[in-house]
């Protein structure tokens, strides 16, 4: 039941904060205009990740993850964040976008060889390469209202199964 009210409060705050991520994206000028390639007819707003961003970071303190845990999540999802939504408002080069994962990569692969998580070479690469194919691919095909957040709830639902299945309770809590 702890986990559904979790998952209940997150939700609240990203569905609540909707409308004002809305508004800070148009302000901030992270606005898609319609061209050839685009389904839509008048301008809409982009940078939405900002309400999940801030769904999790408020209720990352709640879980019962192991604290050390907590701030590699946060500072990778940070950067995550602003690379994506600076994406939005300046089109940023494919180099500079790649650069920021890479990063939070780094901090990924530092932090568990810090929290004795032993990978193997092949576990490294395989998480890098499925990593960095997540957020790409989810940023490749979102071109339609609201698809980024069904996919990337498709995507922490698939995680969660495989995480509960391997038996890693910190990582079907973040992704639930």
């Amino acid at each position: 039941m702890y986990y559904f009210i979790i998952f209940l409060i997150t939700l609240s705050i990203s569905y609540f904060l909707f409308r004002p991520a809305l508004a800070i994206s148009c302000f901030c000028g992270a606005i898609d205009i319609p061209e050839n390639r685009k389904i839509h007819t008048k301008p809409m707003a982009r940078g939405g990740g900002w309400e999940f961003f801030m769904a999790f970071s408020s209720i990352l303190i709640f879980l019962p993850i192991k604290n050390d845990l907590k701030i590699p999540l946060l500072i990778g999802g940070t950067i995550i964040f602003v690379v994506g939504f600076l994406d939005d408002t300046l089109n940023l080069s494919p180099f500079t976008k790649l650069s920021g994962q890479f990063l939070v990569l780094s901090i990924y692969f530092f932090t568990s060889e810090l929290l004795n998580y032993k990978m193997s070479m092949f576990q490294g690469i395989f998480s890098a390469i499925w990593i960095i194919f997540l957020i790409n691919a989810t940023n490749f095909i979102d071109g339609i209202d609201g698809l980024a957040s069904v996919i990337s709830s498709s995507q922490a639902l698939c995680i969660s199964v495989i995480s509960l299945i391997c038996n890693n309770i910190d990582i079907f809590l973040c992704s639930i």
